[in-house]
């Protein structure tokens, strides 16, 4: 109830995919109190059931970085060095080959 309650989740179509995310050096899910000094690094860490057919991260609702990599298990990084103005939120969006997805919960920073 404890990563509920901090956003520390994630969700998936029903495969059991495994995902870990970063931001900064905070879990996903994390709400900065203020906004942090860039460059932002996201690392991610993709664990599948199939092949990962392609992994993106969004930010304010748009993909910045996006891999292809075509194994079961993939880490992703992203050094953001010049942020949007305002608040900002990214999150990972994860695809599969057999068509099953994940989200994880997204990083919250403020404007």
């Amino acid at each position: 109830f404890e990563a509920m309650h901090d956003r520390r989740t994630y969700g998936t179509t029903g495969a059991r995919i495994i995902v870990r995310t970063e931001l900064a050096g905070r879990p996903m899910g994390h709400v900065f109190p203020v906004r942090p000094e860039p460059p932002w690094t996201y690392q991610a860490t993709v664990n599948g059931t199939d092949q990962l057919q392609k992994i993106e991260l969004v930010r304010n609702g748009e993909t910045v970085h996006e891999i292809q990599p075509d194994v079961e298990s993939a880490d992703l990084e992203f050094e953001d060095i010049s942020p949007p103005p305002g608040a900002v939120n990214y999150y990972l969006r994860v695809t599969q080959s057999d068509g099953h997805m994940a989200w994880a919960s997204p990083h919250f920073i403020p404007g």
